[in-house]
């Protein structure tokens, strides 16, 4: 997702045009700028199949056939 999730980043209008499978929003943990927003957090959850973040989840690793994502486990 934009800008580390960040406030003005992933609106309703674009949310409700993409309808997302997945949304991977890649934020530092303990960054000091408070990425992501919950506003955009709630709204990720609301308009996307699938929330993964990098500061909660850590690396990840997505496979595509070119139709469909995955993610796979590799640790």
């Amino acid at each position: 997702m934009a800008h580390h999730g960040s406030a003005n980043s992933s609106t309703v209008p674009f949310l409700e045009l993409v309808r997302p499978d997945w949304a991977v929003v890649s934020v530092g943990m303990f960054n000091t700028f408070g990425h992501p927003s919950a506003e955009v957090m709630e709204r990720l959850r609301r308009f996307s199949g699938r929330v993964a973040r990098t500061d909660v989840d850590g690396a990840l690793l997505l496979s595509t056939d070119g139709v469909s994502l995955r993610r796979l486990e590799w640790r």
